[in-house]
């Protein structure tokens, strides 16, 4: 579905013959209810589908985007599940602001506007750009899209039965090798909202996931001391706004205890890859709850330093980890014990030993591994507050 022609296609999917035959009940319950196809897509795959914006631009009276919907894989990846190819009509009065990244769903479930979707025909998957970007076999729909009386949008929709790997993200790459670096805002937004969704993700199988070199017994007897994923942290360019990065944050399920505050591990950890005694580096912290109600977070690195370095930096995942809770102050000294048995190597400034937050009430344990032959940190944390299983 090409951006330059999709006037054109609209007009010609008007024009085609609807799907011949019944379809699969699969794909009946996605496409022939009238509700959106974002909404059938959380009801089918039990989570929420994000959002990628392949191409965008105006066009006369109209706004137009294609997208695709992405899920969460097994293999902690976003890969397209369905494709959307979107008109907004513009200057009727409607609120659907091509800023958002899903304008249709914020002006629908919080700005409560009336709406109807009028599915005109369904649609059998015809157009190469469309095969490239999703399984086979996938079908959709011609729609309109209805706000207060007044037409709001053209929508062809196609969907299919499962995920397209073969274009998928993968998210724990993205975030050791370029998280937030020198993107707009909308990308900052897609990038924290992936992060949410990895936090949602099973520890025990993203442990296993990260560890799997590891022998059998290890990862298990580090897995009965753990409760859920904590945190995400990255380092962001200098080009990154926290106070951007602070209204995002509470858009994309982080609206908890936001603070910024300079650094000091970090810091010296910059310091001694540029030959200083430290890097001045802020922190920005945000957090959130998770399925289980447990707390998860995102801490942000932003280090004063030239673009250059930074962006190497980022590019070698320096300072970006994921981190685990623990269950008990003792499951440190257990894992510990798993890591030095196994030859797993921990960062110079801990010293050999975790670090304790007095203020915070919490030990730290950092190990460095390779995840897909590229340098990954992991972090082990209790905290007193922490419920457990």
């Amino acid at each position: 579905m090409s951006l330059k022609k999709s006037d054109k296609l609209f007009e010609k999917k008007e024009q085609e013959e609807a799907v011949p035959h019944k379809l699969e009940s699969f794909y009946e319950h996605l496409l022939l209810n009238d509700n959106l196809l974002s909404a059938n897509l959380e009801k089918t795959f039990h989570q929420i589908p994000q959002t990628r914006i392949l191409e965008e631009q105006f066009s006369g009276p109209f706004y137009l985007r294609k997208q695709t919907w992405d899920v969460l894989t097994d293999q902690f990846s976003f890969a397209p599940i369905a494709q959307t190819l979107m008109r907004i009509h513009l200057n009727q009065g409607i609120e659907l602001d091509p800023e958002e990244a899903e304008p249709i769903e914020m002006a629908i479930k919080d700005l409560g506007l009336e709406w109807h979707l009028n599915t005109r025909k369904l649609l059998e998957e015809t157009d190469a750009e469309l095969s490239n970007c999703l399984n086979h076999p996938a079908y959709g729909r011609l729609s309109q899209l209805n706000i207060n009386g007044h037409v709001a949008a053209d929508l062809i929709e196609f969907v299919a039965k499962q995920p397209n790997l073969d274009q998928a993200i993968p998210l724990l790459e993205s975030i050791v090798a370029h998280p937030l670096a020198n993107h707009p805002e909308r990308d900052v937004e897609e990038q924290l909202s992936h992060i949410k969704h990895l936090l949602e993700s099973d520890p025990i199988k993203l442990l296993y996931t990260l560890f799997a070199d590891l022998p059998a017994k290890a990862k298990e007897a580090i897995a009965k001391q753990l409760v859920d994923i904590d945190h995400i942290a990255f380092m962001t360019s200098p080009h990154v706004d926290f106070q951007v990065l602070n209204e995002l944050a509470y858009l994309t399920g982080f609206p908890l205890n936001h603070l910024t505050f300079p650094s000091t591990v970090i810091a010296k950890e910059l310091g001694a890859l540029a030959a200083r005694e430290q890097i001045p580096t802020q922190i920005f912290k945000a957090w959130g709850e998770n399925k289980h109600h447990h707390k998860v977070g995102i801490e942000a690195f932003k280090p004063e330093a030239p673009a250059v370095w930074v962006e190497d930096w980022i590019q070698h995942g320096i300072g970006s980890h994921l981190a685990f809770r623990v269950k008990f102050e003792k499951s440190i000294a257990t894992i510990l014990k798993i890591i030095q048995q196994h030859h797993i190597e921990i960062p110079a400034f801990m010293n050999g030993a975790p670090m304790r937050n007095d203020k915070e009430g919490s030990i730290v344990l950092y190990c460095n591994i390779e995840f897909n032959e590229k340098p990954f940190r992991v972090e082990f944390c209790y905290r007193k507050e922490a419920p457990s299983r």
